[in-house]
């Protein structure tokens, strides 16, 4: 009829693949040979996986790519997991004319208390002992509450601006890159790039679009995200799965279980000669010879701390 009022129209929807959607909505994979570094059974390599483009081998050359590159580099560590999470290849990674800015990430499960200053300096010192390339900056956030965040997101504005250069953001499996740049999109003023690689409204708040997960390998390739200072690209880059890291040897329930979602208590017990303390099913800590001490554990809740004596610690 003339005059008649329009229906509403339906909001759009997002379309993802089935990878993302289980990822996104179920913390897992369709099937483990679409997950990083697996699909072979009874393969101890990570480089076995049945999908090439799946293979921890694959996503390093890819990072490798931006030595040719000048660009900012945002390269993010776990607090909770600083040597873990630490890239040992950033000096074939980070170019001669591109600054390095670190980004420590999960500043809110450290203990109360914590002094931040001492922390950067640890985090500096820690970097100059891994021969790691100069640090244009340092800055401790946690993309779970926004801590840090502001600081960090005018200062990476600022040097991508003055420099006139595109950032990439990199990091180990866990580290928490998808996170960060979802708390950039959702509650920063940039300008946000869709699926598409179309640009969005400026001003615009976005809502988190990258997909998240526990499971190393959630992102694939260079994913364009935002831009910053009108003009300038802001990328998302594969979790790189590291040899060091035991996280990627567990499965999907092992991996909810084991990486902390909140601050947990140090739980501290004395340590003899002859004992032995069973960090769950992860680890087992001898003491073979020497005098008692404290050790102190910081450790996700569902992980369990059960000393024995070193004897009956295989049983």
């Amino acid at each position: 009829e003339a005059g008649a009022a329009r229906p509403p129209s339906r909001p759009r929807r997002e379309a993802v693949c089935q990878r993302c959607h289980s990822l996104r909505y179920q913390n897992r994979l369709p099937s483990d040979g679409l997950r990083v570094g697996g699909g072979v059974q009874g393969a101890d390599d990570p480089d076995a996986a049945s999908h090439a483009e799946l293979r921890p081998a694959h996503f390093r050359a890819l990072i490798r790519s931006l030595r040719s590159k000048q660009c900012v580099v945002v390269c993010l560590v776990d607090l909770f997991d600083f040597h873990g999470s630490l890239v040992p290849e950033l000096p074939s990674i980070v170019g001669e004319d591109s600054p390095l800015m670190l980004v420590a990430n999960k500043v809110d499960l450290l203990p109360k208390g914590i002094h931040q200053p001492a922390v950067e300096r640890w985090v500096r010192a820690e970097c100059r002992r891994a021969s790691l390339p100069h640090l244009h900056s340092l800055d401790l956030v946690s993309a779970r509450t926004g801590a840090g965040m502001p600081q960090l997101l005018a200062r990476l504005e600022k040097l991508m601006t003055s420099r006139r250069l595109d950032a990439y953001v990199l990091g180990a499996a866990n580290a928490g890159k998808s996170s960060l740049l979802n708390h950039i999109l959702a509650a920063s003023p940039t300008q946000r790039v869709d699926g598409s690689g179309r640009a969005g409204k400026r001003g615009e708040v976005a809502a988190p679009q990258l997909t998240t997960s526990h499971l190393p390998g959630t992102t694939l390739g260079f994913v364009k995200t935002a831009q910053l200072g009108g003009r300038h690209a802001l990328y998302d880059t594969p979790g790189l799965v590291l040899p060091n890291q035991l996280t990627t040897r567990l499965t999907a329930d092992e991996l909810a279980a084991v990486v902390p979602k909140r601050r947990g208590q140090p739980v501290s017990l004395r340590l003899e000669e002859g004992r032995s303390l069973l960090l769950g099913g992860l680890a087992r800590l001898d003491l073979v010879a020497g005098r008692p001490f404290l050790f102190t554990a910081y450790l996700s809740d569902a992980v369990t701390l059960h000393p024995t004596a070193t004897a009956k610690a295989a049983e």
